[in-house]
């Protein structure tokens, strides 16, 4: 089964916007980790009827994370980026929230 993992501050994905992961907090999280920096990449996709371009975070020089509103998202089954992905919750005081998808 496939599943997409979303940092976030809140007990469920979709109420992010109430305790948000800023942009801040994520400049805070990559200037004090040297495996993490910001991608010159970005998806395409229209969220909320217009054109939005997430931002990437990139882990050991790939693009790795996405980085949209106010949470972290990740949707790979590669274990090790999932340990990553939970460090960065601790540092960033927030945890991962699973949504399971159908794929």
């Amino acid at each position: 089964m496939a599943y997409d993992l979303h940092l976030v501050r809140t007990s469920n994905w979709l109420d992010a916007a109430d305790a948000p992961v800023t942009k801040e907090d994520v400049d805070a999280l990559l200037l004090s980790d040297a495996e993490l920096t910001w991608s010159m990449d970005y998806i395409e996709m229209k969220l909320e009827g217009e054109a939005k371009r997430p931002h990437l975070i990139e882990w050991k020089g790939e693009p790795f994370f996405g980085c949209y509103k106010d949470q972290i998202r990740f949707n790979n089954s590669d274990q090790d980026a999932l340990i990553k992905l939970i460090g960065m919750a601790d540092a960033l005081n927030g945890a991962p929230c699973i949504k399971a998808l159908g794929r």
